[in-house]
């Protein structure tokens, strides 16, 4: 006999995640779980160049191949796809991008390897697969741009030759006197510092079912945002956006690749249309590291000017992206490098400061989101500066940091790149984490180990930005039915991040309705109200003030009906959540019966969230640049000599993300945003040779950490209250893969400080290590 959720949480003696009983029977619903009625299947004819005219394509052996219905082209879906045009938008910073397109295949030129140029329908995805291989496809190869160097010199190759450069975008960060300050430091600081390309990997790849019936279109998308996709779905087909279904269901992760919409997704939807049958389209592996959006590349030369005893006077950055073919849309790559520009100060009073970030393209998968959206390439940047500034001037890296850093009492702070730190004790947070990781005691003891092996420890502080400044207003729907029933709906989508169980817990405390009877829509956009996405570290805070809002109005009503009833002002009544009694305590209706008298069998009330008005302590009103989380992470290392080969010994996170809702949940958020810090630092990384064909196609190159690569973790919570936001939650999603990058950077050069080395780039492989300490030379 199958348990019942219920059940499995009296059982548990605790609170159970409402997702928990699906996964764990194997009845959750994923995109290829999904079966519709005369469903056909796809397969993409992906690119082969980097960069190429295509001469022409041979697609009869495709349609004569056995279950073929259809082999489809730009040119047939030109007559029911419109080309969607990328607008990028920054409340961030001023940015002009170059004009881009959004195209369902190529046409008459290629730009990446893995670029979609047909897709070929058939009954099922094997046939499809087998007659994609029989298109042939005619190419005059061109000179592919693999690298941004090559791609800013004047006589390069264009990725698109209308732009007249390789230039997407340019911005300019920053305010006070940057020349002066350096002008004035007893010692300025420069050094080149890159983070390496990489890409989400979640456990479900990308995919989509278009189900057109001549009036209307259902879409199922294993996405991060069904109102995104609705939105662009319907610029694309044409169609009325109430004539456009989008629904998610369970989504096996997002972490940033799928808050985007790509050209398959408007591919498939166009074969839908045009066959009037529902088609779907599954992505393999090798597709997802292929075509799939990218993050990460970036490059840094800094300079940070200080005075003798290390007081930071000036930063000034010059960040350069490497975007890919810049496609990625809604949430482009564009976005992440503006965070990265606005957090690179870090937690530090930095009054003079200037970045300027430029954009370019080149012949790879485009440039998009993934965990922690820029900021782990800040905080690497910021604090790799740090140490290597301590080392030079004979200064303890922590007591560099500690003189560096904003105090508590100067908060909310607007920093010189114009973000708002609303709360936090960033000298708390690092204390903390010194103290749980013995700091003190591992820099002072002797470290005898075998011969050939060292050991290091290194230290990051990071902030987190969370509910990014998004002009939108995200509505929740909560309401009570004719047998007392609570129903929440919202348009998140269950991404693994625990969202449903979020909503309960938050109406269960605000109604005093039992969690696991509170029933959560989400991920249907003909069934819940506008939400912008789950991404960015919002939910929690968006989510927060838009159902207490909510549940305060459902609260209201019950009480002016239950005053009706009862012939007693509401004032002089409490709603107890299953009855409401008088202030005296004397019971007067249970909800049940009251349940019975609402108007047509329902109550319902809608609750919003849009980005709150700041006030300082001095009443200015400042701008609303997102809440922010900080943390400290301390990593141990040890390095072994002969061969190169980091191992993580222990990792330690001290975090605050203002009150907890429930600590397993954000325990397991870190815990994963850790292993993610752990991979782009040590194992992660997109190679292409020059010929822009990708390297790493499989997680047999592409390495991904795992049970046997992650340490011994400890976390702790800090609970620093925001005192200017409408709720005590500052929000958790990204934090554990902030300051990863840094700390194990950190780390590996305290352990090999007996060799004085910079390895400036990150991950840190075998090669590079070998490298450095001199046992490999540039050739090998």
């Amino acid at each position: 006999m199958r348990a019942n959720d219920e059940e499995m949480t009296e059982r548990a003696g605790g609170f159970r995640r409402k997702e928990d009983l699906r996964h764990l029977t194997g009845t959750g619903r994923f995109l290829d779980d999904i079966q519709v009625p005369g469903m056909l299947h796809t397969s993409f004819v992906r690119s082969v160049y980097a960069s190429a005219r295509i001469v022409g394509i041979d697609v009869e052996r495709g349609r004569s191949a056995p279950g073929v219905i259809a082999v489809l082209t730009a040119e047939d879906l030109s007559r029911v796809v419109k080309p969607v045009e990328i607008v990028i938008k920054s409340s961030r910073a001023q940015v002009m991008c170059k004009p881009l397109k959004l195209l369902p295949l190529a046409s008459a030129r290629v730009s990446h390897v893995g670029e979609p140029i047909c897709l070929v329908v058939a009954s099922n995805k094997y046939l499809a697969e087998d007659a994609a291989d029989m298109v042939d496809v005619e190419y005059e190869s061109l000179e592919p741009i693999t690298r941004v160097e090559e791609a800013r010199k004047p006589d390069s190759q264009l990725v698109y030759e209308s732009w007249g450069t390789n230039e997407y975008f340019e911005a300019l960060v920053g305010k006070g006197d940057i020349d002066s300050a350096l002008e004035k430091s007893d010692r300025v600081f420069t050094e080149t510092l890159k983070v390496h390309r990489q890409a989400a990997v979640p456990l479900e790849t990308r995919g989509c079912i278009s189900d057109y019936d001549s009036r209307s279109l259902t879409f199922h998308s294993s996405t991060q945002s069904v109102f995104s996709v609705r939105e662009i779905l319907a610029i694309a087909s044409g169609l009325p956006v109430d004539r456009v279904n989008v629904v998610a269901p369970d989504v096996g992760g997002g972490f940033g690749l799928k808050s985007n919409v790509y050209a398959e997704d408007l591919a498939t939807m166009g074969a839908s249309i045009l066959l009037k049958k529902p088609v779907k389209w599954v992505e393999s592996r090798r597709e997802n590291l292929l075509a799939g959006s990218h993050a990460r590349e970036l490059t840094n030369v800094m300079e940070v000017g200080v005075t003798k005893d290390g007081t930071i006077l000036g930063v000034k950055c010059n960040l350069v992206a490497d975007m890919g073919v810049a496609t990625a849309y809604p949430y482009s790559g564009v976005h992440s490098v503006i965070l990265t520009s606005k957090l690179i100060p870090g937690p530090y009073r930095v009054k003079n400061y200037s970045c300027r970030l430029t954009g370019v393209a080149t012949n790879k998968a485009p440039f998009g989101a993934y965990r922690g959206f820029g900021q782990p390439e800040a905080t690497f940047f910021m604090e790799r500066m740090i140490e290597i500034i301590a080392k030079e001037l004979q200064i303890d890296p922590v007591d560099l940091r500690r003189r560096n850093m904003i105090e508590k009492d100067e908060l909310p702070y607007e920093t010189a790149s114009g973000e708002v730190y609303d709360a936090g004790d960033f000298k708390q947070t690092l204390a903390r984490a010194l103290e749980v990781a013995d700091y003190a005691a591992f820099k002072g003891m002797d470290r005898p180990l075998p011969e050939n092996r060292c050991r290091g420890i290194g230290v990051s502080v990071n902030i987190e930005s969370t509910s990014p400044p998004i002009p939108t207003e995200d509505l929740v729907i909560v309401s009570l039915d004719k047998d007392a029933a609570v129903k929440v709906s919202c348009g998140v989508t269950s991404i693994g991040t625990s969202l449903e169980t979020l909503v309960a817990k938050i109406v269960a405390d605000q109604l005093g309705a039992k969690p696991q009877s509170i029933v959560v829509d989400v991920g249907d956009t003909r069934k819940v109200p506008y939400y912008l996405g789950v991404f960015g570290s919002r939910s929690t805070i968006v989510l927060s003030v838009a159902l207490e809002e909510a549940c305060r109005r459902l609260k209201e009503r019950i009480l002016k009906l239950a005053s009706d009833e009862v012939g007693l002002e509401p004032e002089g009544l409490l709603f107890l959540g299953d009855r409401v009694t008088t202030k005296g305590g004397g019971a007067l209706i249970t909800l049940r019966e009251l349940a019975k008298r609402f108007p047509n069998g329902r109550l319902e009330e809608a609750g919003k969230f849009s980005p709150p008005k700041l006030i300082a302590k001095s009443g200015r009103e400042l701008p609303y640049t997102g809440s922010f989380t900080n943390a400290a992470h301390i990593a141990t290392v040890e390095v072994d000599l002969e061969i190169g080969k980091v191992e993580v010994l222990k990792y330690i996170v001290v975090h605050d993300a203002g009150k907890i809702l429930i600590p397993e949940v954000v325990e397991g958020q870190l815990v994963g945003g850790v292993a993610q810090g752990v991979g782009g630092a040590l194992y992660e990384e997109i190679l292409y040779d020059r010929d822009g064909q990708l390297l790493t196609s499989t997680l047999m190159d592409y390495i991904i950490p795992g049970a046997t690569e992650m340490p011994p973790m400890r976390i702790e919570h800090l609970e620093t209250l925001p005192e200017l936001l409408p709720v005590p939650y500052k929000g958790v999603g990204e934090s554990g893969t902030i300051g990863g990058y840094a700390a194990i950077s950190n780390a590996v050069h305290d352990a090999l400080s007996t060799f004085n080395v910079k390895i400036n780039d990150v991950p840190i492989t075998q090669e590079k290590v070998l490298r450095a300490i001199g046992k490999l030379n540039s050739g090998q």
